[in-house]
């Protein structure tokens, strides 16, 4: 139910979700904020051209040290305490399995590797390498055909006949799929386990 206030009688047909009025007349919808806010923030309606029409657009103000869309997220200052050389750009990652763990390094510029960005490479590694038996690093070089690009390296994963490595560093491993029944007339089973 819509409450509706105006300065000059004016007669209203209601339905559910639309109000009628006459061009011109100014009136006041009272629309309930259904946002559900978390840690005593509080649910706010204010005017967004991104919404079509003259919209509107539901947000949660949250309480200090909060913040997220519903405030479910907690603010905990951390110092970045890596001395990144060369250009490199300390990061602050954090695990939660029960408890909060942060964990600073360092973002390196290509060229320069290491715990600080220290050390410099001419050619590009793999950073981080990748894992042994399962790929191999592959460095890309630049060419007179994309002078703009720069030399890059990945890691190139290995396939087999039972499977294949996947991932930055080829740490993870998807099983070949079995297919039952076998494929016939020369056709293949893929790794989602239907033939092709």
């Amino acid at each position: 139910m819509f409450q509706v206030m105006c300065s000059i009688i004016v007669v209203l047909f209601v339905v559910p979700g639309w109000i009628t009025v006459l061009h011109g007349v100014e009136v006041e919808l009272a629309v309930p904020c259904n946002k559900t806010c978390e840690h005593g923030g509080q649910c706010v309606i204010s005017p967004d051209p991104s919404c079509p029409g003259s919209g509107y657009k539901q947000t949660c103000n949250c309480p200090p040290s909060y913040t997220g869309e519903f405030c479910e997220n907690f603010l905990i200052k951390v110092e970045c305490d890596k001395m990144c050389e060369n250009g490199g750009r300390c990061v602050v990652n954090f695990t939660n399995d029960g408890c909060t763990s942060f964990l600073t390094s360092c973002v390196c510029p290509l060229t320069y590797y290491g715990d600080l960005c220290e050390t410099f490479r001419a050619d590009p590694i793999c950073d981080p390498p990748c894992t042994a038996g399962q790929g191999e690093c592959v460095v890309l070089r630049n060419s007179q055909l994309a002078p703009h690009l720069t030399d890059g390296a990945y890691c190139n994963c290995s396939m087999s006949a039972t499977g294949y490595y996947y991932g930055n560093q080829c740490q993870h491993y998807q099983q070949k799929g079995t297919c039952d029944p076998p494929c016939r007339n020369g056709g293949k089973c893929n790794y989602g386990g239907t033939c092709s």
